[in-house]
């Protein structure tokens, strides 16, 4: 029977059959893939909500050592200018209500004068005790490295 059938339609039947197989098998993989993709694009969202999480956590922890860290460092700046009188350390005042005070621009050449000998500069310390200046600014700074080595060492303390 089929000898009756001649060759052209007989090829026409077979590349009808490939062709209807392989537009079964794109379908079928078409959808698995699609199964695939909303599964990983579930996982993604899941695991981006769970970094978000904890990138919040993170953030408020910080937060919290940061307002911990400037509230007694500004408690103990208060008692430090207490100690050593109204000399040269200013309060945040002083600096126009910023944190810290404008970096001055840098000497040009070496016989420029020094980049702070404006409006604002330090006093001279005065003559009954030449050091006070000093020692106040010591205390200071000093104070301000404990606290930031302190800060630091918090923030690293919480990373992963």
């Amino acid at each position: 029977m089929i000898r009756l059938i001649p060759w052209p339609y007989r090829l026409l039947a077979l590349a009808l059959l490939a062709a209807a197989l392989f537009g079964a098998g794109w379908v079928k993989g078409m959808q698995y893939g699609a199964d695939d993709r909303a599964e990983f694009a579930a996982r993604v969202a899941a695991l981006g909500d769970a970094a978000e999480a904890r990138t919040r956590a993170t953030v408020r922890r910080q937060a919290a050592i940061t307002t911990d860290t400037e509230t007694t460092y500004a408690q103990g700046s208060t008692d430090l200018r207490r100690l050593h009188g109204p000399g040269r350390l200013r309060g945040q005042a002083h600096f126009g209500g910023v944190k810290l005070p404008a970096v001055p621009n840098p000497a040009r050449q070496p016989d420029d004068p020094a980049a702070d000998a404006g409006p604002g500069a330090a006093d001279p310390a005065p003559d009954a005790d030449a050091c006070a200046g000093l020692r106040s600014d010591a205390a200071m700074t000093t104070r301000q490295l404990l606290f930031l080595q302190g800060w630091v060492e918090q923030q690293a303390a919480g990373s992963p």
